[in-house]
């Protein structure tokens, strides 16, 4: 089956609508490129670990509660209601969380009571004794990118690059550590 010839304004109408389209395509991606190339390492990013939630019924021994503790900087012994502290009684445990922010909101420092039967969390209650059904612990966070304010941060990392054959490696890698030094002497 033959189709008859599109009359030729039409052809051109076509391909004038086609070429703005390109046209609007091009302007569209150069726009989100220059509006976002500035800003790609403007703001460190942060990932939140995996937040400690402790609830009736999660599985969860003692010991691994006092570990995590630990690795989130809680200090044992409780004085004076400081936030960040806890004391460990046997299968039980009183704590003071601290404030953070988290995903999905504030969540306020608040004593809790955490009691354990059979490797398993048997109950949260606060310092009145209501029952808690979530309480969350500070999730520790681990920044991607250096904060670009804090000189120090750059300190982590000896030097840029990854190869360290031909001079100019070399080179960078001498330059980097001698700034570094620089700046450490200014810091101090």
């Amino acid at each position: 089956m033959k189709f008859p010839p599109f009359p030729r304004g039409l052809r051109l109408a076509l391909l004038l609508a086609l070429l703005a389209v390109a046209a609007f395509a091009l302007y569209l991606d150069f726009r989100v490129r220059d509006e976002f190339e500035g800003r790609r390492f403007a703001l460190p990013a942060r990932v939140y670990a995996r937040a400690l939630e402790l609830y009736p019924g999660s599985r969860l021994a003692p010991e691994a509660l006092e570990q995590e503790l630990k690795l989130l900087g809680y200090r044992a012994g409780l004085e004076s209601g400081q936030s960040g502290r806890y004391e460990r009684r046997g299968d039980e445990f009183e704590l003071v969380t601290r404030p953070f922010t988290f995903w999905d909101g504030a969540q306020e420092a608040r004593r809790l009571r955490v009691s354990f039967r059979n490797d398993r969390v048997s109950a949260v209650g606060d310092e009145q004794g209501a029952e808690i059904k979530l309480a969350r612990l500070d999730a520790r966070r681990a920044t991607l990118a250096p904060d670009l304010d804090d000189p120090r941060a750059n300190l982590a990392t000896p030097f840029r690059g990854h190869r360290f054959h031909h001079g100019a490696q070399v080179r960078r890698a001498r330059h980097s550590l001698l700034s570094r030094r620089a700046l450490m002497t200014r810091i101090r």
